[in-house]
């Protein structure tokens, strides 16, 4: 019984390991993100070089900046106001980076993505 007992122990213990391990691993750094998010514009914005190396400089900073009030364990409405301030920051770098009609086009595909979002939702509340 009790070698039985150590066992379940052991193994409880090791798929708590490896559940704790795969959440890291889901949980993509900074970098990864910015990455990502500068592809996408790049394409979709059709960035210069040097617009797309901004770019990702912007994601790179808002993307840590998002990670830091996580790490830090701040109580939710910190956390939200940081948010509220990377977010103003990080769209005050586009309007800087982007042309007239990179923007606007950006603010559109936002919006398209927005009702898309919407009309989902309210699909599944239906």
């Amino acid at each position: 019984m009790k070698s039985l007992k150590s066992g379940m122990k052991l193994v409880i213990g090791t798929l708590l390991s490896v559940m704790f391990l795969m959440t890291a691993q889901a949980q993509e750094s900074p970098e990864i993100l910015a990455k990502q998010k500068t592809k996408s514009f790049k394409k979709t914005l059709k960035l210069t070089d040097e617009q797309n190396q901004k770019v990702g400089e912007t994601f790179l900073t808002f993307y840590t900046k998002l990670q830091k009030a996580k790490a830090e364990g701040v109580d939710p409405a910190e956390r939200k106001k940081r948010t509220q301030i990377a977010v103003k920051e990080r769209e005050e770098s586009f309007k800087k980076i982007l042309t007239t009609e990179q923007w606007e086009g950006l603010m559109e595909k936002r919006k398209r993505e927005k009702e898309h979002a919407r009309q989902k939702r309210a699909q599944q509340n239906q």
